[in-house]
């Protein structure tokens, strides 16, 4: 592309910029009481990682105790933790999520697969 080419463009995305402004804005742009910027779009950032301070076998152990997915979903949610951390504790017990997943789908996830699993295959086997 040649420079004038590359004005010509610019110019109409400037245009159709100045065409979504409302009539105030327009007006104070010719005054001279407002002025066009350039501002970048920021990179989208991250959250910081929070890093997971619990221990994962003593939980692990913890939900190994439960005989009730009630309670087990009880024990999870009183950890009272947000979400990335949450995430981490899933991984760290094996249990595979995904990004778009709430808490409460966490939490149901990781109950299954710690405890209702136990508890389905003790109920087929008819063990206690």
């Amino acid at each position: 592309m040649t420079g004038t080419s590359e004005a010509i463009v610019l110019l109409q995305r400037v245009s159709e910029l100045l065409k979504k402004l409302s009539p105030e804005d327009l007006q104070a742009l010719e005054t001279g009481e407002a002025k066009l910027m350039v501002v970048h779009k920021a990179a989208p950032r991250k959250a910081a990682s929070v890093p997971l301070t619990l221990d994962i076998e003593q939980v692990n152990t913890d939900l190994k105790t439960i005989s009730d997915r009630a309670m087990a979903a009880r024990y999870v949610m009183d950890l009272k933790l947000p979400k990335p951390q949450l995430v981490q504790l899933a991984k760290g017990l094996d249990v595979p999520v995904a990004s778009k997943d709430t808490i409460q789908t966490i939490v149901a996830k990781i109950v299954e697969q710690k405890v209702g699993y136990r508890l389905d295959t003790n109920a087929i086997l008819g063990a206690r």
